[in-house]
């Protein structure tokens, strides 16, 4: 697919790196069996890679020109199903799947919370790509917030790598990190 230079008021920023990639979803649990869910796939660069590795993905995509270019470019995989919808509005799968997404830094804490914090059904794991300082406040480091504790409750929130601004197009001001959601067997509650 050609270059596409998206509506900044989106904040999306694309990596198209494919050994980077390659190395994302190399620290990612995602097999054959696995119902993945990607939100904002943008130009396909990281579904291309996830089409070889899951059983299904369902690629949500708000953006119609990048929708219908992910359709055409995506044509030869039968296990890619392209949803032209806000994410924010589309209703989670109900049987069990996972997450990989390069997200939109400016809908991070709209989209942790659609995941993690709605009534719908919650990714069984999931692997993020969001800005470095918002990743500190969902893992709770250097100290712990309000949502890092909400998250701790259900998963183990650690980040798995640091990705340099220069990573994408366009370059954002910060750098990123690619961020693990881990469900938990069972919920940290304190019973008293």
């Amino acid at each position: 697919m050609g270059k596409y230079h998206p509506d900044i008021r989106q904040s999306q920023n694309f990596i198209d790196n494919p050994r980077l990639i390659t190395s994302l979803l190399d620290m990612a649990d995602i097999g054959g069996a696995d119902l993945v869910l990607e939100v904002g796939p943008g130009t396909g660069a990281i579904t291309r890679q996830l089409a070889d590795r899951a059983g299904a993905i369902i690629a949500v995509e708000q953006d119609i020109r990048l929708a219908r270019g992910l359709i055409q470019s995506l044509a030869g995989k039968s296990n890619v199903k392209v949803i032209n919808a806000d994410f924010l509005r589309y209703s989670l799968p109900e049987q069990r799947f996972k997450v990989v997404a390069n997200i939109p830094f400016n809908l991070t804490a709209d989209i942790i919370r659609k995941l993690f914090t709605g009534s719908e059904n919650s990714p069984e794991s999931a692997y993020l790509i969001m800005q470095e300082e918002a990743a500190g406040k969902f893992i709770g480091k250097p100290k712990a917030t309000l949502m890092s504790t909400m998250l701790g409750i259900n998963y183990d929130v650690s980040s798995l790598r640091r990705i340099s601004r220069r990573a994408f197009v366009p370059s954002p001001r910060v750098d990123a990190s690619f961020i693990a959601f881990l469900k938990k067997d069972e919920p940290v509650v304190d019973e008293r």
